[in-house]
């Protein structure tokens, strides 16, 4: 392995074992197996891609990560296509958060790789569904022109508000295959 590809993977195994470190630490100071598997099961881990392009792919591995050390995890995607070009969405959180699996689709053009990783990682008895934020959205200010729109605040709160509906505890964005960072959310 290069020193340039060790970074990531460190990046990775220190992320999934601060979110272990944390579902751990909650459990009862007479900690038995039963109780470790009760705290991890506390805990639920969004790896999300932060950008556009296929930084969803990027946030397979530390995905797969979690969930092989029995963390349960989602995985989500944040591109700049709006909410309203994704088609057969499986829910609608907010207007900038929908829950996508192997039947949803764009309307706009671009690399939407989102449905087909939920169709590669489904089975018979599971339908793999991702998070999807849009971090655009579209305006009509004028009644002749859509404009699309960044709005990083209206991201925070569909962020907030998927964190809310799915019971996410622990955030993990990646952009690219270097830059990951781990938000841990205060609880409530």
């Amino acid at each position: 392995m290069t020193e340039a590809s060790a970074a990531p993977a460190a990046s990775v195994a220190a992320a999934v074992a601060d979110a272990k470190a944390n579902s751990i630490s909650e459990a009862s100071a007479n900690s038995s197996s039963a109780d470790s598997k009760e705290a991890k099961s506390k805990v639920r881990l969004l790896c999300c891609g932060l950008g556009g392009g296929l930084d969803v792919v990027n946030a397979l591995l530390p995905y797969f990560a979690a969930k092989n050390e029995g963390v349960d995890c989602l995985l989500g995607s944040v591109r700049p296509a709006p909410i309203d070009s994704v088609q057969n969405p499986v829910k609608t959180i907010s207007d900038s958060c929908a829950l996508l699996n192997k039947s949803s689709s764009f309307t706009r053009r671009g690399r939407y790789a989102e449905p087909r990783i939920a169709a590669l990682l489904s089975s018979d008895s599971h339908e793999q569904q991702i998070v999807y934020f849009g971090r655009q959205f579209q305006t009509t200010d004028d009644a002749r022109w859509r404009t699309q729109q960044s709005d990083v605040p209206r991201l925070r709160k569909s962020i907030e508000a998927a964190r809310e509906a799915l019971g996410i505890t622990h955030l993990l964005f990646v952009d690219g295959v270097s830059v990951i960072f781990t938000v841990a959310l205060p609880r409530r």
